[in-house]
């Protein structure tokens, strides 16, 4: 599908796009997750691939949340009704699954710190290719993106990166950075070119946009705003079938006796069923956007202040603030309670998301205690 893309003439785009996006829908509407966020790029990855001559050019996804397209013009279009499924293709990019898929990736805000990797390996063995890393606004309140960015800037070599503004991942996107809609400013103060294209889901605009910055060279980020179609309503949690469910629960009553306790989650507070929960004692949630270390740190604080803070996480995420759990909250025996949340094999996800090394870690971790559910 990709040479096909890459033969046609740029006003049978949009219909391409148009086709293609049905096609996907047509295969796997009925697996909701991340669909939306795929649907959302379909004119940004036509664009890429029609530009790019990937798999040569580099073209680096973050989460791969956003890779249902890319996967259906590598190849895979078919296999997409397979994907997390038992033996079927990955829910994200996965190195070992296709060429196209350069950096396989469960979690957020990896995407440019292997977009300096990649111009640090180029420069060494002197290779000229284009490189564009994409990354989410949901992934830019993670830390990692920021010291990425900052690094990045000061090397030499070409690198583009995109990034697609849509209000939000799981969770809406939190932070100063978004609300205050002065990415240009930030990402100019570390000598980036910025460009801004409203139009971010039409697919003529961005082939002109992308092509404009790919061809100016130097350092380039292109803020596009996308929007996501709204193929379901949130999911719901049924009274008694989730440890989540139960959890909640429990909660409510402390939420309740206590109004000092605060409670921190890394932007993963609707996909745990907080929700009804958070909306219900909107001043005892605290989303700190996609920043598991600071998180932690920030519940450290909180105790150490006095504060009763409580941090709900995947257990899969608590892997990225291994010190902090370790340096900022057992090593000073500061009372800070974990919620866990996906302890154990986790099916379709996969195994980025896998909730199997906690029990190994937690354990040796000095004054912590370890309780697990069950029945």
């Amino acid at each position: 599908m990709i040479e096909r893309l890459r033969n046609i003439e740029p006003v049978d785009l949009t219909t391409f796009t148009n086709e293609l996006k049905e096609e996907i829908v047509a295969l796997v509407s009925d697996k909701i997750p991340h669909l939306e966020s795929s649907l959302a790029v379909a004119e940004l990855t036509v664009a890429l691939h029609y530009l790019l001559n990937t798999p040569e050019d580099l073209l680096i996804w973050d989460v791969g949340h956003q890779g249902y397209v890319h996967k259906a013009l590598t190849g895979r279009l078919e296999a997409l009704a397979t994907q997390r499924t038992k033996d079927g293709i990955s829910g994200f990019l996965k190195r070992d699954e296709s060429p196209y898929d350069f950096f396989g990736a469960g979690h957020a805000s990896t995407s440019l710190s292997v977009l300096t990797g990649a111009c640090i390996a180029d420069a060494a063995s002197g290779r000229e290719r284009k490189r564009v890393a994409v990354i989410g606004d949901g992934s830019m309140t993670g830390g990692q993106s920021f010291e990425a960015l900052n690094h990045l800037a000061t090397l030499a070599g070409d690198a583009v990166v995109v990034l697609n503004d849509n209000d939000g991942s799981i969770d809406p996107t939190v932070g100063a950075l978004h609300e205050g809609n002065s990415y240009s400013s930030y990402i100019q103060s570390l000598d980036w070119e910025y460009s801004y294209l409203a139009e971010g889901n039409d697919v003529l605009a961005l082939v002109e946009s992308l092509k404009s910055v790919i061809d100016r060279g130097g350092k380039q980020v292109l803020h596009i705003r996308t929007t996501k179609p709204i193929l379901s309503k949130t999911k719901s949690y049924q009274p008694g079938t989730t440890f989540q469910w139960w959890a909640a629960e429990q909660m409510r009553s402390i939420l309740k006796s206590n109004d000092k306790l605060r409670v921190f989650s890394p932007a993963m507070f609707a996909s745990s069923g907080f929700g009804p929960l958070r909306a219900e004692f909107p001043e005892q949630f605290i989303d700190t956007g996609i920043n598991e270390p600071h998180t932690v740190t920030a519940a450290a604080g909180m105790a150490a202040a006095g504060g009763r803070a409580w941090v709900h996480i995947y257990s899969t995420f608590l892997q990225r603030a291994m010190d902090q759990v370790i340096h900022d909250i057992a090593l000073q025996n500061l009372p800070v309670i974990f919620l866990v949340d996906r302890a154990g094999l986790v099916g379709a996800d996969g195994p980025t998301h896998h909730g199997v090394f906690d029990a190994g870690f937690l354990a040796d971790v000095p004054n912590a205690t370890v309780w697990n559910p069950r029945n």
